[in-house]
C-alpha cells in the first residue's frame, strides 16, 4: 500500500510540475499581473481612484509592461497589498519569487495538516496533491489561495492551543483578502470561541480602515457596488453570467430557467422565477441537512462536534459558490482533513474511498471532454461535472455521519433513527 502511495505521489508531482510550476515559472499567465500591477502602483504612489474602472486598469497593465488583458474586479482593494513584498522586482522575477514562497507554504501546509489531524506526513502531502488542477492553477496563475489555506489551518492550530486572539487576527486578515474564510469564523462563533471571533472582526475592521485610508472611501464603495454585491449573485463585470466555467448552481439554474437573447436564447424552461424557487429550495435542503447532522453530533458525540461544525458548513458553502474556480477548492483541504480525522475509524473503507474519489475528481475532471458533449438543451446538465461532484461530496459527507453514529452509539439508535 505504501509503495502504491509513493508511486501515486510521483505521478501527481509530475502533473503538478507540468501543469503548475513549469508554466508559472516561464510566463505571467492570468491573474498575477493584476496583483502585481496594483501593488506596483501603490509603491509608486499613484492615484488609484479608478481601480475598478476596467478600461483604466487595462491601460495600467499595458503601461507596466505586462501587456495582459485583465481587470481588478472582483478583488477587494486589499488585494493590492498581496504582492507588495515582491513588487520591487520586474514582473517575471516577482512571480518566480512568489512561486518559491508558495512552495514554502505547500510544505508548511503538509506539516500543519499532520499537526491538527491523525494524517501522516505522506498522507498530508498526498491529499494536497490530489487537489489536482486547484493546486496547479494556484501556482500557474500566481494565486494566493494555497497560502490562505495554510494560514487558516495555522489559525485552527493556534486556537486549539488557546491562542484565540492571534488565531482570530490571522483569520481577519484572510477574510479581508478572500472572504470565504468568514465561514470558519462563523463556525468558531457557533463553538463559542468568542475571543477568536472578536479578534477576527476587530482585525477586519482595522483592515477596512486601512483600505479606506489607502484607496479612499469612493474606491471601497466601488468595490461594494461593482464587485462584491454582483459577485454574490454570480455576476462578474464583463463576464458572461451564464458561463459554465463557473460550475455553480447559480450558473446552471440561470441556463435552465432564464432567457437571454445573446447568452441563453433557448433555456430548457423559460421561467425566471423557477430559478429563484429552485435555488432557495436547494439551499434550504442542504442547510437543514447540515444543521440536523451537526445537531445530532452535538447530542451524541461532543468529542467530534468541533470538527463537524467546521467541516460541514465549509462543504455547504463550496457547493453553493455563486461563481467557482478550480483554485477555490484548495479551501476544501482543511475541512476534509478534519472530517476524515474525526471519522476515519467509523467509516467503512468504501465510504472513505468514495469521499477521496469525489475529492480527487473535482480536481482532475477533464473539462475539455465534458464540454465537447454540448451545452445546449439537456446537454447543459452534462456541462457541470464539478458542481455534481461537489454536491455529491456534500451529500455523502452528510449521509456518512449516520454510519459513525450507528457504530459508536448503537445503544441510542432508537433515539436518533426515529
Amino acid at each position: 500500500m505504501k509503495v502504491f502511495k509513493y508511486i501515486l505521489v510521483l505521478l501527481l508531482l509530475i502533473f503538478f510540475f507540468e501543469r503548475g510550476i513549469k508554466p508559472a515559472w516561464m510566463s505571467l499567465n492570468s491573474d498575477f499581473p493584476t496583483y502585481y500591477v496594483s501593488a506596483k502602483m501603490l509603491l509608486n504612489g499613484e492615484d488609484m481612484a479608478q481601480l475598478y474602472n476596467a478600461e483604466w486598469f487595462q491601460d495600467k497593465l499595458v503601461d507596466y509592461g505586462t501587456d495582459f488583458k485583465g481587470r481588478f474586479s472582483p478583488f477587494p482593494p486589499s488585494n493590492a497589498f498581496i504582492m507588495l513584498p515582491v513588487a520591487h522586482w520586474d514582473s517575471l522575477t516577482a512571480k518566480r519569487i512568489w512561486i518559491i514562497i508558495s512552495l514554502c507554504a505547500f510544505i508548511w501546509l503538509v506539516i500543519l495538516l499532520n499537526r491538527i489531524t491523525n494524517l501522516s506526513y505522506l498522507n498530508s502531502f498526498l491529499i494536497i496533491l490530489l487537489t489536482g488542477a486547484a493546486l496547479a492553477n494556484n501556482f500557474k496563475y500566481g494565486k494566493v489561495y494555497l497560502i490562505i489555506s495554510a494560514l487558516i489551518v495555522f489559525a485552527h492550530l493556534l486556537q486549539s492551543r488557546g491562542k484565540e486572539i492571534l488565531a482570530g487576527t490571522i483569520l481577519g486578515i484572510c477574510i479581508s483578502l478572500k472572504y470565504f474564510p468568514i465561514v470558519f469564523v462563523l463556525s468558531y462563533l457557533f463553538l463559542k470561541k468568542y475571543k477568536l471571533v472578536y479578534a477576527a472582526l476587530t482585525t477586519l475592521l482595522v483592515m477596512l480602515v486601512i483600505q479606506i485610508m489607502t484607496f479612499g472611501s469612493d474606491v471601497f464603495m466601488d468595490y461594494i457596488n461593482i464587485s462584491l454585491l454582483p459577485h454574490l449573485s454570480g455576476q462578474i463585470e464583463n463576464v458572461n453570467p451564464y458561463a459554465v466555467a463557473f460550475q455553480s448552481w447559480e450558473s446552471l439554474l440561470r441556463n435552465i430557467f432564464v432567457y437571454h437573447h445573446e447568452f441563453n436564447p433557448n433555456p430548457l424552461i423559460n421561467w425566471d422565477f423557477g430559478k429563484t424557487i429552485c435555488q432557495f429550495l436547494l439551499m434550504l435542503l442542504f442547510a437543514v441537512a447540515v444543521y440536523w447532522q451537526s445537531r445530532r453530533i452535538f447530542k451524541y458525540d461532543r468529542q467530534n462536534f468541533q470538527a463537524i461544525v467546521i467541516a460541514l458548513p465549509a462543504f455547504f458553502c463550496l457547493t453553493m459558490l455563486p461563481a467557482g474556480a478550480t483554485y477555490h477548492f484548495l479551501f476544501l483541504l482543511f475541512p476534509l482533513a478534519l472530517y476524515l480525522s474525526a471519522f476515519h475509524n467509523s467509516l467503512s473503507r468504501m465510504q472513505i474511498y468514495i469521499l477521496i474519489f469525489l475529492f480527487t475528481a473535482i480536481g482532475f475532471i477533464p473539462f475539455g471532454f465534458v464540454l465537447s458533449l454540448g451545452t445546449s438543451g439537456f446537454g447543459i446538465l452534462l456541462s457541470y461535472p464539478r458542481l455534481w461532484l461537489m454536491s455529491s461530496f456534500l451529500i455523502c459527507s452528510i449521509a456518512f455521519i449516520n454510519t459513525h453514529l450507528k457504530k459508536n452509539f448503537s445503544k441510542s439508535n432508537s433515539l436518533f433513527l426515529t
